[in-house]
């Protein structure tokens, strides 16, 4: 039992948080803030940030893909139309009619379409994970925090030209600026953050810099805008007010594609002085100005509220029904903002009974299960913890309808995490059972459903795939379970509804939502299982 005199802490600055289950903003939640470390994905594609992995050669590119990505979130948002709402970050970029024309020289669209389409799913489109990939650039190479929304929609075709191109003159390039949205001063900070990573390549812009002269290491030709290309700061401002600055868009060859040049002393270098005089302005300014242009979307799309992580969040998550007709937990949590240091702390699950009272021996102790590493100097500690692999029994007579979470430090300091004071809510009505498995080729998911619900159809509903094995940005893919009659007889209270899966997207990829059908409304529980993959469950017994 929870003893009467605890101290039930909130996680400062996360109040804001949504609410569990919520399957859209875990899984942003997840793909946002689980960059590098446990569930890390394609932000290590951008650490350390001067890795490129796009032209697979023997020669070093000299190039980043953080370089690329940024560039590409730019490139994709400026075809925005203030006037009519049209453009905007839609990933119009992603069309080969928008990437061939000349203001969008180069293949760093097509390296970086290449990768947020990973990121695409049922709960985020491309155009999301556009704005997704120019987040990891900009902190895993030490910029500014990003405040991510999602829910972009994706466009059907080309938008219209409009980007600035470095020939420009001033007045074209502050009435570009001024079209998407963005003062003349804002044109200067913008272009400055944006130049902050990376440079200029003779392949694509042969008449700006000359060819490479170290083929082995720069292949590419890359000229870089400041002396650290591959970290965020505001060198891109101390070596252009110093004198000593190379980019060439400044000190180019070329003196019409100076634009750079142009832009920056536009205002008598105002701007510019201002961030070679501190870097935490630059940073401060660059968040703001750089999440704005992530949010710049074609008039009508409505975006999500600030993707803000959960103080604790399940992952790999799953409440199942045993052959016994007991109840087992599996799985896993994240704990955000808590203590490294502190190797004696002592993290416990509680869980109510059926009636959501507090119930005696209805508590586990979590063993720990890693870290997510922090990618941001002042990002907080990401701790896991985890149930017991072979799961937590649930007494069949008490059951379960929500739980919570105490962590007990080593000085005695005790904190709750119970979203609020309602705990993480569970239903009993439909589970999945213990006998769902994988057995190298092919899954079997097996659901328990109580018997007086009566569903016309249960069913899943989960990320789809395309014939390449691509996830389809924003598309949802359904598969149909049958009615077992047979293991349905044997149960007074559940009956069984069964599918097996052949595919590899099916089995491995795509995560899976349970539905269920009554009276031709549609019904899901998000928190049934979360986070996880089917393959989680582990191999069929007598499976080789």
């Amino acid at each position: 039992m929870l003893p009467v005199s605890l101290l039930v802490l909130a996680v400062v600055g996360l109040s804001d948080a949504y609410t569990w289950p919520n399957r859209q903003m875990e899984k942003l939640d997840q793909l946002r803030y689980e960059q590098l470390g446990v569930n890390a994905h394609i932000a290590t594609f951008v650490s350390p940030c001067d890795r490129y992995n796009f032209d697979f050669t023997s020669q070093k590119q000299g190039r980043t893909n953080s370089a690329d990505w940024l560039r590409t979130a730019y490139h994709d948002m400026a075809t925005y139309n203030v006037e009519d709402g049209t453009g905007g970050l839609d990933a119009s970029i992603q069309f080969v009619e928008e990437q061939s024309r000349a203001e969008n020289t180069g293949n760093a669209f097509a390296n970086t379409i290449t990768f947020a389409r990973i990121l695409a799913g049922r709960h985020t489109s491309l155009a999301d994970g556009v704005a997704l990939v120019a987040l990891m650039a900009i902190e895993q190479c030490y910029g500014p925090e990003i405040d991510f929304r999602a829910g972009r929609i994706d466009a059907t075709e080309p938008n219209n030209p409009g980007v600035p191109e470095p020939q420009d003159s001033l007045e074209s390039h502050t009435a570009s600026f001024a079209r998407q949205g963005f003062t003349p001063t804002e044109m200067i900070q913008l272009v400055a953050c944006g130049h902050s990573l990376g440079g200029v390549q003779h392949d694509s812009f042969p008449d700006i810099v000359p060819p490479t002269n170290d083929p082995d290491n720069n292949a590419s030709g890359n000229v870089h805008f400041d002396s650290t290309f591959d970290n965020f700061d505001n060198k891109i401002a101390t070596d252009y007010i110093s004198g000593q600055t190379t980019n060439p868009l400044i000190v180019g060859q070329n003196e019409t594609t100076r634009s750079d040049l142009r832009i920056f002393s536009s205002d008598g270098n105002v701007t510019m002085n201002a961030f070679a005089a501190s870097n935490d302005f630059f940073m401060k300014t660059c968040g703001s100005i750089l999440t704005r242009m992530l949010d710049t979307v074609p008039r009508g799309v409505q975006l999500t509220e600030v993707v803000k992580p959960l103080p604790v969040r399940p992952d790999q998550f799953a409440l199942l029904r045993t052959a016994n007709e007991s109840l087992a937990l599996k799985g896993r949590f994240r704990f955000w903002n808590i203590n490294e240091e502190d190797a004696n702390r002592k993290v416990t699950l509680f869980w109510a009974d059926s009636q959501g009272q507090q119930c005696q021996g209805c508590s586990v102790d979590l063993a720990y299960n890693g870290r997510t590493t922090n990618w941001l100097p002042y990002a907080p500690t990401v701790l896991w913890y985890q149930l017991p692999s072979t799961g937590q029994l649930i007494r069949s007579d008490l059951s379960i309808s929500k739980f919570w979470f105490q962590i007990t430090e080593s000085n005695g300091r005790i904190t709750v995490e119970d979203q609020g004071g309602i705990g993480y809510p569970l239903q009993t009505d439909v589970l999945l059972t213990d006998e769902v498995c994988f057995d190298g080729g092919a899954l079997y998911v097996s659901v328990s459903v109580r018997k007086s619900l009566n569903p016309s159809r249960v069913f899943l509903e989960g990320d789809a795939f395309d014939e390449n094995g691509t996830p389809i940005p924003n598309g949802l893919a359904i598969r149909e379970l049958t009615r077992d009659a047979a293991a349905s007889a044997q149960s007074d209270a559940y009956d069984i509804w069964r599918i097996t899966l052949d595919n590899f997207e099916d089995a491995g990829a795509a995560e899976w939502d349970v539905a269920w059908e009554v009276d031709g409304q549609q019904f899901s529980d998000p928190g049934l299982f979360t986070g996880v993959s089917f393959l989680s469950f582990g191999g069929c017994p007598g499976a080789a």
